[in-house]
């Protein structure tokens, strides 16, 4: 039994509660440049997951994620993030992203996505949002 769980893969179904219907219709892979993504929503069981890459994160990392400096992440907060209803806390069609001015790496991810991206500048903030079914 111990061989079996040992490679278990962590993105194979995991449980959901029965009071919400988890959309497998949404999971797809999109090829950006050369490289193959899976997307799929996250599920309650990702929370240690989350977790851990959440603590990997360097200072400014977190700060351009979270607009401010996180040394910690309380379990609240992470539990929040993995607690989705599927409907409306949930992005189907694409991307809705807010990027602090000068974290050009998670800019340019967008500009290169292929698909069109939509702006908004505010206050020292980018608010973005793009749509898998618009191409360039």
């Amino acid at each position: 039994m111990g061989q079996e769980n040992k490679h278990k893969n962590p993105l194979e179904k995991q449980i959901i509660p029965s009071d919400i219907i988890y959309p497998d219709e949404i999971e797809h892979t999109k090829k950006f440049c050369d490289i193959e993504l899976f997307f799929r929503a996250l599920k309650p069981d990702d929370e240690p997951m989350l977790e851990k890459f959440l603590y990997q994160l360097s200072e400014e990392s977190a700060y351009q994620r979270f607009f401010q400096i996180m040394k910690t992440f309380p379990e609240e907060f992470i539990h929040e993030m993995v607690s989705l209803d599927y409907h409306e806390k949930m992005g189907i069609r694409g991307f809705e992203a807010s990027v602090i001015v000068g974290n050009n790496a998670m800019m340019s991810i967008f500009k290169n996505s292929g698909c069109i991206l939509h702006t908004k500048f505010d206050s020292g903030m980018y608010s973005l949002n793009y749509y898998f079914d618009e191409k360039i």
